[in-house]
């Protein structure tokens, strides 16, 4: 169990701490709301929040206490694995890959490899005569929404469905993902940085799924040593994971219908916990001498996670598992929930046992069951794709020395390809192309800390650089709201740099960007509803006069300005009357949330011409007051809402243009009396949904959901479990009475030429009376509702 140290915005609050290490092994939680205390014990407890605590654990003790034991396994051949569980945010990343800001706070996965690397390299030289050889590969998969993506292949490659399968000889792989040879700790390296620009690209501005996702790093290694004259080969599997959030729902606001993507997450993390506890029961009765039940049966394959891990779980493997805490206690429900699940998996136990072999026997036994499957596939007994699978795992084990080396090198110049079309370079790509460190870069900015600036974009001098989706593009960047062709950046002489506004949505320090304007040290750029990047003058953050403010996620997106100006401009002025009767925190704190609101309805309508453009959907961001609330109750605070109109499409759109041009004008109204009685009460548009900003908010996860699949695979995807536009079910009676006075309202507005908008509340409010008299439930009125 490893304990972070308090964060920004829980040091900004001022948390009391829920959690305390008094021993190496001891860990004590305290309810914040009964001040009752729980032990626990483990095998040991890491305090990381205070370098001045007797019992501090940085970095590098956890690579003394648990790397050490972990790479001298993967040397002698045993099966091991090492995953990290936690809410998001507790520093289960951190553990596992560190940060690359100092050598102090590098993580376990590059300080284990590394090592591994050092002493393949002293054993290797250590016999000249029958010295011993060494061959590892390395694999970097991600399992997100149930679907396993390939973090080391292209674009197109990484969206293949892929299947986990089962060989009692080798146990659970991934048919067809990259395994990829690796000769030193720089081609692991470098492997990691191209898998961290993979997920770091998948994981876009609006749409934060970088801690939504399980990560499995695996690195297997083949050791083959002459001993009495015979060959004997140790082969081991080294599994490095990163999973997925475990928070719970109330802190993420999933209430209602839960996201899909949550729904997924919950799935694989509650398979991991149904799979665990079974296992634990399997060891003590096993312990106690019991006999085993008629349903003692382990789950393993209801998800693709525990499947892959299934051998780590419960099989042939020495497995170590960090429980990463936040000290704070309004984290205290997760901690416990935490803790209580890391004693089941403390409970479990694994049979752990050399991978040893005479030569090549694994490739012959592999080879012996090819032959029995092509029988059986001829008298179709079997299916031809395993035949297929266990064809290739055969012959990833049968490679001999010169050809990894030449799938490493075809490989290898594959990966700097993708990213010279992406516009992104790697490390030693910047170096041999002699890049002057004066050059200016663009750094991503992302949801997930250790993804930002991980995406790195050099604005090399004299030269014009074009941002789009287009092929063409210098800077090539695919995603929601993204034009062919978005902007042009032109670097003079690596201090003056401008950018000129060509199309779509590219936002400069949160304003819309229009004609040429000039950059500057620390300018943030958001390109539609997928990129935010930070520009970067290499040397200027070190100028003792320059104070760079931090950059992260949450402060770009607060300074926006919403794209529907005029709804967030009556807003500004209806939040300055809230003020007298809220106060101006509480107004202060609507509007943000009002903002955010508008800036969701705005991505949302991308979506929506993307997707629907025929169907005149429309979202707006609304207020929602009760003018008519008692004196009593003026401390109420309005709510934010989202609408979703319909407009009218062909004739019916003609008669609203006609409708609206006489209403406005008040030309020839008498003589229009017999039309306008003749003409539907809705003015412009049909309400479809209207939605609370928490209900809109769990909607906008299955948006980009079924936008981002139609953007890979073409097509709008199958959305049969819950269609994001469909109607809800029937309104309470409470709402139904708010539509109609909505509906009965833009009538009177039009009639009494009253500008809509929270800035005529008051000239709104004797409308709003005289249509509410004739808001009647009749059957009518009742027939419009969705």
């Amino acid at each position: 169990v490893r304990v972070r140290p308090f964060n920004a915005q829980e040091k900004a609050r001022a948390e009391s701490p829920a959690v305390d290490v008094p021993t190496r092994a001891t860990v004590v939680t305290t309810s914040p709301a009964s001040g009752e205390k729980r032990t626990f014990q483990f095998d040991r407890a890491y305090w990381s929040v205070d370098p001045k605590h007797k019992h501090f654990a940085g970095q590098a003790t956890l690579m003394e206490e648990l790397g050490e034991e972990l790479k001298d396994a993967a040397l002698d051949g045993y099966n091991s694995c090492l995953f990290a569980y936690g809410q998001t945010g507790s520093g289960k990343t951190y553990s596992v890959l560190g940060s690359e800001a100092s050598s102090e706070g590098r993580g376990l996965l590059p300080r284990i490899i590394e090592d591994i690397f050092t002493e393949i390299e002293i054993l290797s030289n250590k016999n000249r005569v029958d010295p011993t050889v060494f061959t590892a590969t390395v694999s970097y998969l991600e399992i997100y929404n149930e679907q396993i993506r390939d973090l080391l292949a292209p674009e197109e490659e990484r969206q293949t469905k892929r299947e986990v399968r089962h060989n009692p000889k080798i146990g659970a792989f991934v048919p067809g993902i990259q395994d990829t040879p690796v000769f030193c700790w720089k081609d692991v390296e470098r492997l990691l940085e191209f898998g961290v620009k993979a997920r770091a690209v998948g994981s876009t501005l609006m749409n934060e799924t970088s801690s939504r996702s399980h990560c499995i790093f695996t690195l297997e290694i083949s050791r083959k040593d002459i001993r009495a004259g015979k060959v004997v080969q140790l082969r081991s599997k080294l599994n490095l994971v990163d999973l997925a959030g475990s928070e719970r729902q109330k802190r993420t606001q999933a209430t209602g219908e839960r996201l899909k993507e949550g729904s997924m997450i919950n799935r694989s993390l509650s398979t991991l916990a149904v799979v665990v506890s079974k296992l634990a029961e399997q060891s003590d009765r096993k312990e106690k001498g019991k006999k085993k039940p008629m349903n003692d049966f382990v789950p393993f394959r209801n998800s693709k996670l525990t499947f892959l891990l299934q051998d780590s779980l419960s099989g042939n493997s020495k497995t170590i598992m960090i429980a990463a805490l936040s000290p704070a206690s309004l984290s205290y429900d997760e901690t416990l929930s935490t803790l209580q699940f890391a004693q089941s998996v403390k409970a479990v136990k694994t049979k752990v046992k050399k991978n040893e072999e005479l030569g090549n026997s694994l490739v012959v036994e592999l080879e012996q069951e090819c032959e029995r499957l092509r029988t059986l596939v001829a008298q179709g007994g079997a299916h031809a794709q395993e035949l297929q699978d266990l064809e290739e795992i055969k012959r990833r084990y049968g490679r001999d020395l010169e050809t990894q080396l030449n799938i490493a090198q075809s490989l290898k110049e594959k990966r700097h390809q993708i990213l010279a079309d992406a516009g992104l370079t790697s490390m030693e790509m910047s170096e041999s192309v002699g890049l002057a460190e004066s050059t200016p870069q663009l750094l991503n900015v992302c949801y997930d800390p250790q993804l930002s600036g991980c995406l790195v974009y050099f604005l090399q001098k004299d030269h014009d650089i074009r941002i789009g989706k287009s092929k063409d593009c210098k800077i090539l960047l695919p995603g929601l709201g993204m034009e062919p062709q978005m902007a042009v950046i032109s670097n003079k002489d690596d201090h003056k740099l401008a950018i000129k506004h060509l199309a779509g949505r590219v936002l400069l320090n949160g304003k819309q960007i229009q004609g040429v304007v000039d950059l500057m040290h620390n300018d943030r750029l958001i390109f539609g509803f997928s990129f935010c990047f930070r520009l970067v003058f290499p040397g200027q953050e070190e100028e003792p006069s320059y104070t760079a403010p931090a950059c992260t996620y949450e402060q770009v997106l607060s300074e926006v300005v919403p794209a529907d100006f005029q709804a967030h401009a009556e807003c500004i002025f209806f939040v300055k009357e809230l003020e007298g009767r809220l106060g101006e925190t509480r107004a202060r704190a609507f509007l943000q949330v009002f903002r955010k609101v508008c800036m969701l309805a705005e991505e949302a309508n991308v979506i929506m011409r993307e997707l629907r453009s025929q169907e005149g959907l429309q979202f707006s961001a609304e207020v929602l007051t009760d003018l008519f609330a008692s004196n009593n109750n003026v401390s109420k605070v309005p709510q934010c809402v989202v609408r979703l109109r319909r407009h009218p499409r062909g004739v019916a759109r003609l008669r609203h243009f006609v409708q609206k041009h006489f209403l406005k004008h008040n030309m020839i109204w008498e003589a229009m009396g017999e039309l306008r009685l003749q003409v539907d009460d809705r003015v412009g548009y049909e309400t479809v949904l209207l939605m609370s900003f928490q209900e809109f908010q769990e909607r906008m996860y299955y948006f980009r959901d079924v936008h981002e699949r139609w953007r890979r695979e073409g097509v709008e995807v199958d959305t049969s479990d819950f269609d994001p536009w469909q109607q809800l079910p029937p309104w309470a009676v409470e709402r139904e009475h708010i539509y109609l006075l909505e509906e009965r309202l833009a009538v009177a507005e039009a009639r009494l030429a009253v500008q809509p908008g929270p800035a005529a509340l008051v000239g709104r409010a004797s409308a709003l009376a005289a249509a509410a008299g004739g808001a009647g439930g009749g059957p009518r009125d009742h027939e419009r509702l969705p």
